[in-house]
């Protein structure tokens, strides 16, 4: 597994070897972008937005690589086993980086120690919605109401996503239960929402 020690040391060796770099330009071959969510999300939508103009400044085509599952822990292991030699780009989100220390302690890869951050690219709201169609109600009172009788079911866009925390603390402060459906992402969460089971 390679630290970020590691990695900023050999970036600082690099540097070092200025002649080396006079005959090595970076890149001199595509980057990989790892997008930790599965395609047609809003984290894959948002790595496309970035791929693009990114390639067209380097100079290089930017590959975008879904890699879905736990939680964004799937792409973070696939980019953390990468060479460290800044080919390969990970887009994450604010619950991998605090949320899933918490619930994935296991998982082999510590974000802190194993990327440097580069900076925020997007960010994102969390919609309450329900489909009308399955749940006849018009505002969160009527939500809330509606899940003291019981037997809802809500999606998420996986366990321990902002989503998921969201719809938690509603129920919590709503005083009800729901059974929660987590899904790897929001492209395949989108048509599920609150719904009776």
């Amino acid at each position: 597994m390679h630290t970020r020690r590691a990695t900023l040391g050999a970036a600082a060796a690099a540097l070092l070897a200025a002649p080396a770099l006079a005959q090595a330009p970076f890149p001199d071959r595509p980057l990989r972008l790892v997008v930790s969510y599965p395609p047609g999300g809003v984290t894959d939508i948002v790595g496309r937005i970035l791929a693009e103009p990114l390639g067209q400044r380097l100079g290089q085509p930017v590959i975008v690589e879904n890699r879905a599952g736990a939680g964004g822990n799937i792409g973070a292991q696939a980019a953390s086993a990468a060479e460290p030699d800044g080919y390969t780009l990970l887009v994450g989100t604010a619950a991998m980086y605090g949320v899933n220390p918490l619930l994935y302690a296991k998982s082999g890869v510590d974000l802190q120690r194993d990327f440097l951050p580069l900076g925020t690219i997007n960010d994102m709201a969390n919609v309450l919605s329900v489909n009308p169609k399955r749940l006849d109600v018009g505002s969160v009172k009527k939500l809330v109401a509606r899940g003291k009788k019981g037997g809802l079911v809500f999606a998420s866009v996986g366990n321990g996503s902002s989503s998921h925390l969201c719809a938690a603390l509603l129920q919590r402060l709503g005083g009800f239960e729901a059974t929660h459906v987590p899904y790897r992402g929001s492209s395949p969460q989108s048509r599920r929402c609150w719904r009776p089971r």
